[in-house]
């Protein structure tokens, strides 16, 4: 059997136990093409945050993208990440505030005179954010989107795997692709958008596995 033959059976079980996995409901293997149009989305998206002006950086969709295998996950309501550690805003080089979905935590941060509500589910520490657009053109704040690990993807056969939020371009990008293939496309018709997600997942192969 060629190391190529061999590799693709070992992605197509790396898939497979991914399915298995609750809220998962389709794998998409990233081609090299996939890859670069993923990369350059990304990066205009970043450019194009507050018309323009810049003011983010998606170190998660870098790290994935850096990977040996990069696919895309598109996951249901059942699938939870943790957004705090995801989504952030930095200022000064310190993280000054995180996105929060659930209303009761927002409450409870709201309580305290030191923080308020961003666009719906940022919590930002107001005495320490500086929040002017100059801020965000020199770079002085930013927000910053980070890749995590998750022990649900701890696997004998992979090693070093991060889960990143893309951009909405490239959402849209992968949504697409999905679309193409049959098992993608009746899971997306079977769900309403606001209850999907689309999340890239990178990781390098354990060799000898």
């Amino acid at each position: 059997m060629s190391a190529l033959a061999s590799e693709s059976e070992l992605v197509e079980k790396i898939k497979t136990k991914i399915l298995g996995i609750k809220g998962i409901l389709a794998v998409y293997l990233l081609t090299d093409e996939d890859r670069e149009i993923v990369g350059t989305l990304e990066e205009q998206a970043a450019k194009d945050m507050f018309g323009g002006l810049g003011g983010g950086r998606n170190e998660g969709v870098s790290s994935c993208l850096s990977r040996e295998i990069a696919m895309a996950l598109l996951t249901g309501p059942s699938f939870k990440v943790p957004w705090g550690e995801m989504m952030l805003l930095v200022s000064d080089g310190e993280v000054v505030g995180t996105m929060i979905k659930d209303p009761e935590a927002i409450n409870s941060f709201l309580q305290k005179e030191d923080y308020a509500l961003l666009g719906g589910t940022f919590i930002v520490n107001k005495r320490k954010a500086k929040l002017n657009f100059s801020d965000f053109l020199n770079g002085t704040t930013y927000f910053l989107f980070k890749g995590v690990k998750l022990e649900i993807f701890n696997m004998p056969e992979i090693k070093d795997h991060i889960l990143a939020s893309p951009s909405g371009s490239v959402f849209d990008f992968l949504k697409n692709k999905f679309m193409a293939t049959e098992s993608g496309r009746s899971q997306i018709m079977s769900i309403p958008e606001s209850d999907m997600a689309i999340f890239l997942f990178g990781f390098d192969f354990v060799k000898g596995s």
